[in-house]
């Protein structure tokens, strides 16, 4: 692919663009940026970064117009957000309309809400079984925990429980 030592680098970019270059259309460009959801394992950062890429793209060809890529942005951060982050920050996607500072605000809410390893964060099944026998209760007791980060369950058993 050698171009000569006098060629301007202009054509040089051109030539690289044509080589390595996204050969996408339109349509195909926007079909990935409106269908795009954020991935079990990326956060709000990783997340708007491949929509800014895609969108990049289309800015880069002279497909989609600079002066839309804030309206685009911030409509599709929030709607392609994990369903757990969308629970909790409609109210930011409604109340902030600049696509930056959605941004930070999704990622504080991202940050606070935040499944750590050593806690469990949300009680999905609570089983109480009393049984009275002879007078002597017996508490059987199972509490049912949803772990995020290890995507399983974790079952406490009351301290009261007896096996007989």
């Amino acid at each position: 692919m050698y171009q000569g030592l006098d060629k301007p680098i202009n054509d040089l970019l051109e030539i690289l663009d044509c080589v390595y270059g996204s050969v996408d259309n339109k349509e195909q460009l926007l079909s990935e940026f409106y269908s795009g959801r954020q991935k079990g394992d990326e956060d709000v950062t990783t997340w708007r970064n491949r929509l800014q890429d895609i969108l990049g793209n289309g800015i880069e060809k002279g497909i989609i117009p600079y002066h839309e890529m804030n309206t685009m942005l911030h409509a599709m951060l929030w709607t392609g957000l994990r369903q757990e982050l969308k629970d909790v920050s409609g109210h930011k996607y409604d109340a902030i309309q600049d696509f930056n500072h959605l941004r930070v605000a999704l990622r504080q809410i991202e940050k606070y809400h935040q499944p750590n390893c050593h806690r469990v964060t949300l009680v999905t099944h609570i089983y109480v079984v009393i049984l009275v026998v002879n007078s002597i209760s017996i508490c059987r007791a199972s509490v049912s925990y949803k772990c995020y980060i290890l995507q399983t369950s974790v079952y406490n058993t009351c301290p009261h429980f007896t096996s007989n």
